[in-house]
């Protein structure tokens, strides 16, 4: 297993937490959405100030490219982190982690990247093991509204994740996240003031869930996934992103009695054996294309 394949398991399983987190956080989702994006922001901004450079080496293009990435980032919290509140966590989790389908649709359309065929079998076998492990829940008293909810983040994390494929290869990492975080928080923060949604006086429990989602998921999980960016197709690090429904469901059995049905074992081993395909088959060289 190469570095890169342990950093991705490593991020995957840190941003497990992230759903039950924002179960514990009594908090609406704009205001969760805007401190963990804010705090990543402001926490890496040293990092980021002696490659300030890179910034005036944009084009414009580019310029429009990161806010258009950052925006996608604030759909995809805002409405994902709605949904864990309106639907079970396994739902929420499995659907917003339906996103290459919409990456490999993406790298399709705009990339121009030709998916190689073993890529291509370990999404479906991770979208069908996926499928099993919520498919009592999907079919029976889960929120229609948080369903659709979950796969509008789906839809605009696909996205971010196809746009930062492009500006990682121009931009380094702690310029590109600390942009892009904030960026993300500034659009969150429009929204918030659009719609006099409170950002402070919480209870000691939410704000410790919000540190816990900024330091682990965000800081540490996101960032992880940017920096592999450059490195690792998108669509593979969107498949790997999959592995996120099995760590947040059994989370949720733990800390919400929110028990599985009996599905959700082979769910849990199609899904993982799916993603494990994806890490270990490597593109052949002409399947490559280069990106945008």
């Amino acid at each position: 297993m190469t570095g890169q394949t342990v950093l991705l398991v490593l991020a995957v399983l840190t941003v497990s937490f992230s759903a039950p987190l924002i179960r514990i956080a009594d908090a609406p989702a704009l205001a969760v959405a805007f401190w963990r994006t804010a705090f990543a922001a402001i926490v890496l901004s040293p990092f980021a100030i002696s490659k300030r450079s890179e910034f005036r080496g944009l084009s414009r293009g580019d310029r429009i490219a990161a806010i258009a990435s950052g925006s996608l980032l604030a759909i995809h919290f805002a409405s994902w982190i709605a949904s864990v509140d309106l639907t079970t966590v396994a739902s929420s989790a499995l659907l917003v982690a339906s996103q290459p389908i919409f990456v490999a649709i993406g790298s399709l359309l705009f990339l121009q990247e030709r998916i190689s065929g073993r890529t291509w079998t370990g999404i479906a076998i991770a979208i069908g093991g996926g499928l099993l492990i919520a498919a009592e829940d999907l079919g029976g008293s889960s929120s229609l509204r948080g369903d659709l909810l979950a796969v509008v983040g789906a839809v605009s994390a696909a996205g971010y994740l196809l746009i930062g494929r492009n500006l990682r290869s121009k931009l380094s990492l702690m310029p590109y996240v600390v942009s892009v975080y904030g960026i993300c928080a500034v659009i969150l923060s429009i929204a918030i003031a659009a719609t006099s949604t409170p950002l402070v006086g919480f209870d000691a429990l939410t704000w410790g869930a919000i540190a816990a989602i900024a330091v682990g998921p965000q800081l540490f999980g996101h960032t992880t996934f940017n920096l592999l960016l450059r490195r690792i197709d998108a669509s593979k690090v969107a498949v790997a992103i999959m592995g996120e429904p099995v760590g947040s469901a059994l989370l949720a059995m733990m800390l919400f009695d929110e028990i599985p049905g009996w599905l959700v074992i082979p769910g849990s081993l199609l899904l993982l054996a799916g993603i494990a395909l994806c890490l270990i088959g490597d593109k052949d060289p002409k399947d490559r294309a280069p990106a945008g």
